[in-house]
């Protein structure tokens, strides 16, 4: 088997991407996520004792970089399980789903917004509300560290052949 051949099955499932109605993507939490939101905080701190500052407002830049790393930490720890859901591909129906730890969850109505961002490590995914706050924009951020390898790759090839429609 040639390095560009593809297995017959795996083309098939790609072609029919678009006809799937319901994918399921459960996220975790992601690593690179808080490293990047950690070293944003470093960057910061080193900035801060830089700079010609008086002593209370070094301090107090320290202390709310501090602050801010330790938020960054607890968030991460704390994260709520999320999901999200592909009602149906072709009509660009999704939702996502965020429990919470006493056993509620709340549930968004979706739809995707014309552009999206993606990448093999990174999938910014836009989306516009349906039901409560029509109109109003979201974004999430999907790293590669927080879906299995499988279901980033198959978030991607969706997103991917969304916009391929999309310009058609």
């Amino acid at each position: 088997m040639s390095p560009v051949s593809r297995p017959a099955d795996q083309t098939s499932a790609q072609c029919n991407l678009a006809e799937r109605k319901r994918a399921e993507f459960h996220l975790r939490r992601s690593r690179y996520y808080l490293f990047a939101r950690l070293l944003l905080a470093a960057a910061t701190a080193v900035l801060v004792i830089a700079l010609p500052l008086q002593f209370w407002a070094f301090g107090l830049g320290l202390v709310a970089v501090a602050v801010a790393a330790c938020w960054f930490i607890f968030d991460f720890v704390r994260h709520r399980p999320e999901s999200l859901i592909v009602l149906d591909a072709r009509q660009d129906s999704w939702q996502w789903i965020s429990g919470f730890g006493d056993g509620k969850q709340k549930v968004l109505d979706l739809e995707l917004a014309p552009s999206q961002f993606v990448t093999r490590h990174l999938v910014i995914v836009y989306f516009r509300r349906q039901k409560h706050q029509p109109g109003r924009r979201m974004a999430r951020i999907i790293p590669s560290d927080s879906l299995s390898r499988q279901q980033h790759r198959l978030l991607r090839m969706l997103l991917i052949e969304r916009a391929k429609r999309c310009q058609q």
